[in-house]
């Protein structure tokens, strides 16, 4: 069975209404699957608007998944989501104010990071395609135009294998592409 039917399958398995919530583990055990990867599907069902006017909640006494339309469930359920969504953010403010004394800041606060990448490719007389194709030709294989373009635009800072493939394909340093980076970090990303 592919994972589109199993999640259909586990949607119809979910009842409407907390009284009664069916326990992850049971979800599990009749699918045939391992508790994670009915966390996974759960995950995956709520971030889905299927347009049903449901919600897939959690009781929050631990009891189950179950469905509801209930306005103050609903409620209930948008406010936990967004506790968890700041609890996961939380750590971005150390990382941004970490980043803070190498990056300059959008209007948002986000860290900008000096990049060169574009300059740097423009010397070459490389287009983005041909550097996404010449990193993936060094093992990159996900990269994509995407990611070269928040990396352009100082949004990201390339991981050390693709800061290497893209410093590799332009014939330069890594710390040509970021020369704010501390040389520790450029050292270390060199003998990666």
């Amino acid at each position: 069975m592919d994972k589109t039917s199993r999640m259909e399958q586990l949607y119809s398995l979910l009842p409407t209404g907390r009284e009664n919530a069916v326990p992850r583990e049971t979800l599990a055990r009749t699918l045939g699957v391992d508790d994670r990867y009915v966390r996974q599907m759960l995950q995956a069902l709520r971030a889905q608007d299927n347009g049903d006017g449901y919600v897939i909640a959690a009781d929050p006494n631990g009891m189950g998944y179950y469905l509801s339309d209930d306005p103050a469930e609903v409620l209930e359920y948008a406010r936990q989501v967004e506790a968890r969504a700041e609890a996961t953010r939380a750590p971005l403010k150390k990382a941004r104010r970490l980043l803070a004394g190498i990056a300059a800041t959008d209007p948002e606060g986000a860290p900008v990071i000096h990049c060169r990448l574009a300059e740097l490719r423009g010397r070459a007389g490389m287009k983005q395609a041909a550097l996404v194709i010449a990193m993936r030709a060094e093992g990159c294989a996900k990269f994509d135009h995407v990611a070269l373009s928040k990396a352009e635009q100082g949004s990201v800072i390339l991981p050390p294998r693709e800061l290497l493939a893209a410093a590799k394909a332009l014939e330069v340093r890594p710390a040509d592409i970021y020369p704010d980076l501390p040389a520790a970090y450029t050292r270390v990303i060199e003998g990666f």
